[in-house]
């Protein structure tokens, strides 16, 4: 029964851990197909029920397959690294991969649709992470381009320079054959809530990433003796080099000032203060009367009073989850920790009481985000309840 439908397969893969990027871009594309088809995945890849149908196939080895059951939705599943696990590391056995082939078997072979069973609160709850951007350009004559409308190939013309979307979706600025009609006419990308981030690149040859809940300003060409753009929000930027046009990202009283190198900028407005990390080459960091000059692996943290704090050898990896596909919390307060799931699956949440758990660990961005709660829960200090597309959060 599981040949017969080759989600079924998928499904099981996913579980095991076993899927191939482009099998899992499949189930996920199925899965985005219908809304009950998101209640199927979600009925399917709940730990509880997990639990439920395993148990009743072996009730005396209950304990080992609790944790089995455990170790492989935590550790396979979600990808989530805990900093000091319940269990210590199983594998499936034979029987246990036999139970879970054949629950999922039954759901294709008898048509189970979990929606009769479901309260509409529930069905709510299945948000899914971002399957593709939302991005979109506004023109200098206030027209929009929708980054996902745009067919493969399809080049728009303005100011003497081409808009291309490449075949992997990412977005080119590039210069007619005449630079001479080429305009510093602005143009502004902006990625909304619920987006994965924007890759794009200025006419200059600078590769920007932008992150969702972003937005950036920039020229349609830079045409003077600088190379300026504002942003509000997250950006990862891969500068090209010209050493007779400085580049600067602008955002308020700051200015981050450099000639060619790759850099992180965050200016999140719900954060505390903002960030710039620098990965290669040299910036110069600008705000207010104070400046500071950057080397590989710092961190420039921008103070309400005014100052400049720069950290050294701080974790590259952390700083650039973002672009790569992983939350990734390092003692993480939960106001933190709720910002990025809030941008990333687009819902609002709301902090009911004090808490005082700090979060570490690494989850996959493209997993469910009940998933990434019950994750959260795991730890003990925290119950966070989904409300629509709301999320109160308690402590436990």
């Amino acid at each position: 029964m599981i040949k017969d439908n080759p989600y079924s397969l998928l499904l099981f893969k996913y579980l095991q851990g076993t899927i191939s990027d482009d099998e899992h871009e499949l189930l996920m594309a199925w899965v985005n197909q219908s809304e009950a088809n998101k209640l199927l995945f979600e009925e399917l890849t709940n730990e509880e029920s997990l639990t439920k149908t395993i148990k009743d196939y072996h009730p005396k080895n209950q304990k080992k397959i609790d944790e089995m059951v455990y170790a492989k939705i935590s550790s396979k599943i979600l990808g989530f690294k805990r900093v000091i696990p319940f269990y210590k590391k199983r594998y499936f056995t034979i029987s246990v991969a036999a139970v879970l082939l054949l629950m999922i078997g039954l759901f294709f072979m008898l048509d189970i649709s979990p929606i009769n069973k479901i309260q509409p609160l529930v069905a709510k709850s299945a948000i899914l992470a971002p399957v593709k951007t939302k991005a979109m350009i506004r023109l200098s004559d206030h027209s929009i381009l929708n980054i996902d409308s745009l067919a493969v190939g399809e080049i728009v013309k303005i100011g003497g320079v081409e808009i291309v979307k490449n075949a992997d979706g990412t977005i080119k600025y590039q210069y007619t054959s005449s630079h001479a009609e080429a305009s510093s006419a602005m143009n502004t990308l902006s990625n909304p809530k619920g987006s994965k981030p924007i890759d794009f690149t200025l006419s200059d040859g600078t590769r920007v990433w932008l992150n969702a809940e972003s937005e950036m300003n920039f020229p349609i060409a830079f045409v003077g003796k600088e190379r300026k753009v504002e942003l509000s929000g997250e950006a990862y930027f891969e500068v090209a080099h010209d050493k007779q046009k400085p580049f600067y990202v602008q955002n308020g009283q700051m200015s981050v000032v450099v000639l060619g190198t790759r850099f992180n900028v965050n200016t999140y407005i719900d954060q505390y203060q903002y960030k710039i990390t620098l990965l290669e080459g040299a910036v110069k960091v600008n705000y207010g009367n104070e400046a500071r000059l950057l080397q590989p692996n710092q961190q420039a943290n921008l103070l309400k009073n005014g100052a400049i704090q720069v950290e050294k050898d701080i974790d590259v990896d952390e700083v650039m989850a973002w672009k790569n596909g992983v939350f990734k919390f390092n003692q993480s307060d939960i106001q933190f920790v709720m910002n990025l799931i809030s941008r990333w699956y687009n819902v609002q949440y709301e902090i009911k009481e004090p808490i005082h758990q700090h979060f570490g660990g690494t989850i996959s961005k493209e997993v469910p985000l009940k998933k990434v709660i019950e994750m959260l829960e795991l730890t003990g200090g925290v119950d966070i309840k989904i409300i629509g597309d709301k999320l109160e959060v308690y402590s436990k």
